[in-house]
């Protein structure tokens, strides 16, 4: 069912009813859709809501809704950026931040993300639940 699309329609009224009216119009139109449209529509509406306001808010409900396991650890943990502020906040001398271009950054930044999830997470589990075993042990 095609939706026509005019001014009057682009800005829906702020009262609760008519934007609950609105989400469940929405709705009912998204579970019509075959799920291979639903699935590009929701990546558009991702990348919307990310480029918005809400944009940590939707993170922290997104984490919170389907936080991680570790065998998805490999394959979830993030990619990270590294700007040339990073590299300064590393201490690194800017004649140094400016001989590593984007694909040195890149590389760095993939070397750290192995680094992390190889040698570093399963000490830092067995040190935090120790800690948190040691409190239980010992309540203050």
């Amino acid at each position: 069912m095609p939706v026509e699309r005019n001014e009057e329609s682009q800005s829906i009224p702020d009262d609760s009813e008519t934007l609950l009216a609105t989400k469940e119009q929405i709705l009912a139109l998204w579970h019509s859709l075959p799920e291979e449209h639903r699935a590009t529509l929701g990546a558009t509406i991702l990348d919307n809501v990310m480029s918005g306001e809400y944009r940590r808010w939707f993170q922290v409900v997104i984490a919170n809704r389907w936080p991680l396991t570790t065998e998805q650890l490999e394959t979830t943990y993030p990619y990270i950026e590294l700007s040339e502020l990073d590299l300064q906040r590393a201490h690194l001398p800017d004649e140094d931040i400016a001989r590593l271009t984007p694909t040195h950054r890149r590389t760095i930044s993939q070397a750290m993300r192995l680094n992390y999830i190889h040698n570093l997470f399963w000490p830092e589990l067995q040190q935090t639940a120790n800690i948190m075993l040691e409190s239980l042990d010992n309540p203050q």
